[in-house]
């Protein structure tokens, strides 16, 4: 017996099918991703190796809107993410404070620009000594 084939008219009539379909004299045009508008911001503050902090009575930093913001007392370690424009020039600080005495406590404040460390401060933290008061500070400046 003899094996089946296709006929050649069979084939072509497939092959007419399939590229007939994929074919167009129209050009598409290529895909535009957009830029990112956005990026996100994450403020921490964070305790040092030694004598590092538990707490900071205040954290003050400055937010989207340009205004500024306030809380207080915050336990240590501390983070928010904020999502920011990348279509304006602003700074973005970040301060925390704390008053104590005996051993004073030492922190870090930190920004990062999506994921990036872009600043830090730190107030090293010591044993003994007087009733002081301690500020940690980070400043950035976004440039579009």
């Amino acid at each position: 017996m003899r094996p089946r084939s296709f006929r050649p008219s069979a084939l072509a009539l497939l092959l007419a099918l399939g590229l007939g379909a994929c074919d167009t004299t129209e050009e598409r045009p290529p895909r535009v991703v957009p830029a990112d508008t956005t990026f996100i911001l994450t403020y921490r503050v964070v305790p040092t190796a030694e004598y590092g902090a538990y707490e900071a009575d205040a954290i003050r930093f400055t937010g989207a809107d340009g205004r500024n913001g306030a809380l207080g007392p915050v336990d240590l370690p501390w983070s928010i993410n904020v999502t920011m424009s990348r279509n304006r020039d602003h700074i973005y600080s970040l301060e925390s404070e704390l008053t104590a005495s005996g051993d004073v406590a030492g922190m870090t404040a930190q920004l990062f620009v999506d994921g990036e460390p872009v600043s830090q401060g730190t107030v090293a933290g010591q044993s003994g000594g007087l009733r002081a008061t301690r500020t940690a500070r980070a400043v950035y400046r976004f440039r579009p």
